[in-house]
């Protein structure tokens, strides 16, 4: 993380949508291409529209980490599932999904949850490895007559595990 701006993650606030909204998109439009076929992309973009993004952060708990008063990294825990994971790509390598990572992980012990799951796309498999995540499903819907492919996830958690 740059050691000169000012890093903070704190929980989702309404407020926080557009800019939330745009991070995501972002990302997805950056990173997906050329990784996922146009009609995934389309997929993606409307899985994670506004109103998606709120009715999740309203059932579970939503983190945002903010560089210099600007949203780069966000993670969702919704009882024992881990989603919309994004880290903007200029920000990409720097510890911050590390961190948020690590943050949800926390919360989940708090909960007393021993067993997260996510579904990871094809560009942050490597990531959640890193991290402790096994795959434990392959899997390849098809967008009309294009392929979505994904991995679903585990990691046991426990709170005498150092995260």
């Amino acid at each position: 993380m740059a050691a000169d701006c000012i890093f903070l993650i704190r929980l989702f606030s309404k407020s926080d949508l557009a800019a939330l909204h745009r991070l995501i998109a972002d990302t997805i439009e950056r990173c997906y291409i050329g990784v996922y076929p146009p009609k995934a992309i389309r997929y993606f973009l409307d899985y994670h529209a506004p109103e998606n993004v709120l009715r999740d952060a309203e059932a579970g708990i939503t983190l945002v980490g903010w560089l210099d008063e600007k949203p780069v990294v966000t993670a969702t825990l919704t009882n024992n599932y881990v989603c919309r994971v994004f880290v903007h790509p200029k920000h990409q390598g720097q510890g911050f999904g590390t961190k948020i990572a690590e943050d949800k992980e926390k919360l989940a012990v708090e909960k007393g949850i021993q067993i997260l799951k996510l579904d990871a796309s094809l560009t942050s498999r490597r990531f959640w490895e890193r991290l402790g995540w096994r795959v434990a499903a392959h899997e390849v819907e098809m967008v009309e007559d294009q392929p979505l492919e994904y991995f679903g996830m585990t990691k046991t958690i426990s709170s005498t595990e150092k995260v």
